[in-house]
């Protein structure tokens, strides 16, 4: 078994996969970081101009290849910033190699990635983290409280909402996006994950989704879904429901709340309320952080990254490893196949 990459008692490398919009976040962060902790070593991606765009903001080497970055010995982590269908193809080529891994999400866009990277994931003893960065939020680590609490009693329901605007460029320039093949999905597995995913884990994990997938705005220029609905069913008969567009005309924060026995918690963008009974919403006062990157993209990235890193230093497992970077794909890939069948004749 390999064993993980070790700089000694210098900070370890990293390396970004991947040098479009979301990695400029995660050079960021890194950049940030305590300098005997991590720094930014390398980059690499297919488009060589935009590498070297990211190496020079940040004082880091551009590699010539992908092998050079998973099997030169050029660094000691990886974060994949690249499309989805190339996150678990990388992610094995460098936990194979010793290096830690940080995915972006999705974790994987098929049941045969899931248990490939499973497996992978398993038998090595290099950290594995996907970035479902929301979970890190001040608002989403204060509802977990309240609700481990108990004043609020049971839980009776959850319903959220995702209005965003994405246009035709946005896919047709990219090359994958709004594609089966390479993006895995739409708005569900792109836009949608994490709020679905802030969902489960609040309320509990449910077994299957049901729904309805539709091209509302851009079904003559996408493969894949721009909006969804999706209604779930939570341990002890909690219902979820989940709506998710990006044909809106702007993109508004998130709406995501949590109806209990004796009161609710509503979470909207970054900000948190709470209502006791059926008092007035009361805002709840977090700490304040400013994050690189879009606004609605929120705080979490800074605090799961360094997270990560302070996981590899302690030598104790990342919060979000395989398990629980995986748990909502098994029942939305399954949706997925009973539903794209639906969404193609209706976008014909």
């Amino acid at each position: 078994m390999p064993q993980p990459a070790s700089n000694g008692n210098a900070p370890l490398r990293v390396g970004l996969i991947g040098c479009g919009g979301i990695a400029q976040v995660h050079a960021s962060v890194i950049a940030a970081l305590p300098p005997e902790t991590a720094i930014l070593a390398a980059v690499y991606d297919i488009m060589e101009e935009r590498a070297q765009a990211l190496a020079g903001q940040f004082g880091a080497k551009v590699l010539p290849c992908l092998d050079a970055m998973l099997e030169g010995g050029a660094v000691d982590a990886v974060h994949l910033c690249t499309p989805h269908d190339l996150h678990v193809p990388h992610t094995l080529a460098a936990l194979r190699n010793g290096l830690h891994v940080l995915s972006e999400k999705p974790a994987a866009i098929s049941f045969a990635e899931l248990d490939a990277l499973e497996e992978a994931a398993a038998g090595s003893v290099a950290q594995y983290g996907v970035c479902l960065q929301n979970r890190y939020l001040p608002a989403t680590r204060r509802a977990q409280e309240l609700l481990a609490g108990g004043g609020l009693g049971n839980i009776l329901g959850s319903r959220a909402m995702i209005s965003w605007r994405r246009e035709g460029p946005y896919y047709s320039e990219s090359g994958w996006r709004g594609t089966w093949a390479h993006e895995g999905g739409g708005v569900m597995i792109n836009q949608a994950i994490h709020t679905l995913d802030l969902q489960c884990l609040l309320c509990g994990q449910p077994t299957r989704y049901e729904g309805s997938m539709h091209n509302l705005h851009l079904g003559d220029q996408i493969e894949t879904e721009d909006t969804c609905q999706l209604r779930m069913e939570f341990p002890g008969g909690a219902v979820g429901l989940l709506h998710a567009s990006v044909s809106y005309a702007l993109d508004a924060p998130v709406l995501l709340e949590v109806h209990c026995e004796h009161g609710a918690l509503r979470m909207e963008g970054d900000a948190l309320y709470l209502r006791e009974g059926d008092g007035p919403w009361e805002h709840q006062k977090l700490p304040v952080y400013n994050p690189p990157g879009k606004l609605y993209w929120g705080a979490g990235h800074v605090l799961l990254i360094r997270d990560f890193y302070q996981a590899i230093a302690e030598s104790r497992p990342f919060q979000i490893g395989f398990k629980e970077g995986t748990r909502v794909l098994r029942p939305l890939l399954k949706f997925y196949e009973e539903k794209r069948g639906q969404l193609i004749q209706s976008t014909k």
